[in-house]
Order: C-alpha cells, then structure tokens, then sequence
C-alpha cells in the first residue's frame, strides 16, 4: 500500500516537469517560459513543504524514500542552475524564493548514504559548459572522462 502511495505522489510530482524540461532545453533564454516556471515553482515550493511536514524528506520522516530519489534530482538542478551562466535561470532567484526545496536538497546531499554520490557544483558547471557550446537543440552526451576526477 505505501509503494502505490509514493507511485502516485511521483505522478503528482511529475506534473511539474514540462515546464522544467523546456527552460532546460531553451537554456533559459525563452523569457515566457522563465516566467512560467517562476510561477509554477511556488506550488513546487508548497507541494514539497506539504510533503516534508515537520520531517526532512517527502514522506514526513528523516529516511529518505523512493519518492525522494524520484523528485530530488530536478530541484537539485534548479538550485544548482542560478549557479550557471543561464540568465534566466539566475533570474528565477531560488535560493531566496525556494528556502524549504533549498533545505530539502541540502538535507539530500547531507544524508550520509548519499552524500559521497550528489554531483558536485564543480561537475555541473563543466558538463553545462559543455552543453552551452553545443548548439540549441543538440543535447552533449553526458561523458565522465570530460569531467576531472576531483569533479
């Protein structure tokens, strides 16, 4: 009964994504679709504070769970996206609007049997690079022997 929960908080979650995926895939240059994520992430921001409760994951507790694993990874990337060259990305200013999916992702980093496993700034910021010289449309194809070991 609790995997068809999560399963179905994993869909409630998914209905976030399109407007993640295309400012990821216009690098955030579209000012609409900016504009778009910027509002839908403060109904992601009550959506994951709903889920936390008084815990530190989205199952109200301090274990991480599938839904965690699920979820974790696109917040951690808008987090980590101001930190680019994305203007728009910058502009969306989440560290300031975003504190509890902040918390949350810092609570997923720390956590022990993950921590040695979350992608570094470092490691974001070069295969972003990467990615900004390929022409619009053109995905790089994630590589580890372009990023340094210490990434």
């Amino acid at each position: 009964m609790e995997l068809g929960k999560l399963r179905l908080d994993a869909q409630a979650f998914d209905k976030f994504m399109p407007k993640i995926r295309d400012c990821m895939g216009s690098r955030f240059t579209n000012p609409e679709q900016v504009a778009a994520l910027t509002e839908q992430n403060k109904e992601m921001e009550a959506w994951i504070s709903k889920k936390i409760g008084s815990g530190k994951f989205l199952t109200g507790t301090d274990t991480p769970s599938y839904l965690d694993i699920h979820c974790y990874v696109f917040v951690e990337r808008l987090i980590m996206f101001e930190q680019t060259s994305y203007e728009g990305a910058k502009a969306m200013n989440v560290k300031e609007n975003l504190p509890i999916i902040c918390s949350y992702v810092e609570n997923f980093r720390s956590y022990p049997v993950f921590k040695d496993h979350c992608i570094t700034l470092d490691a974001f910021q070069k295969q972003n690079a990467l990615q900004f010289a390929n022409p619009m449309g053109v995905k790089y194809q994630l590589d580890l022997k372009s990023l340094t070991i210490d990434a």
